[in-house]
């Protein structure tokens, strides 16, 4: 049997990466951080998967764990992985209620990275003097095309 057909798997996996990675085909590091800031979010909207109960059907290996993202992670991964391009602060919860958010941009903006977020917009203008300095991109939810459209989507607000 020849050494090739006895490769497990795992091995193969390697292979086959590595091969790709000398190519050029893939990079060898990431180029993209997408960090999960949080699942807590400060709307209620039906159609979001973080308001899907744990038993829905087609629900599976949910995320339980309720720790967030802070600055001693980003700067951990950036120091792990210094030819990230671009660090994006996304996730199923609203990333402006992390308090450590415009202190993790600003990290990311000192190292010379593309920043974005992703975000429901509602709490904006509590960092407005930082925003515009420190994100590259900002993609806001829209919840529909006037006020009334999203009344009833988004449940009960906390307060802002």
């Amino acid at each position: 049997m020849s050494t090739n057909l006895s490769l497990t798997t795992r091995a193969l996996g390697r292979r086959v990466r590595n091969n790709l990675v000398r190519s050029g085909w893939i990079a060898s590091e990431p180029a993209c951080l997408n960090v999960f800031t949080t699942d807590r979010c400060n709307f209620s909207c039906f159609y979001c998967s973080r308001n899907l109960d744990d038993d829905a059907s087609g629900v599976e290996n949910r995320y339980e764990d309720k720790s967030e993202f802070h600055t001693r992670d980003l700067e951990l991964l950036l120091n792990k992985y210094p030819k990230i391009a671009h660090v994006s602060f996304v996730g199923i919860g609203e990333p402006f209620l992390i308090k450590d958010i415009i202190e993790m941009a600003r990290m990311a903006r000192e190292r010379r990275k593309f920043v974005s977020v992703i975000t429901n917009g509602s709490l904006l203008h509590r960092h407005w003097g930082n925003v515009g300095k420190l994100f590259d991109d900002i993609s806001i939810s829209l919840h529909g095309l006037n006020p009334g459209a999203k009344k009833g989507r988004e449940g009960k607000r906390a307060g802002i």
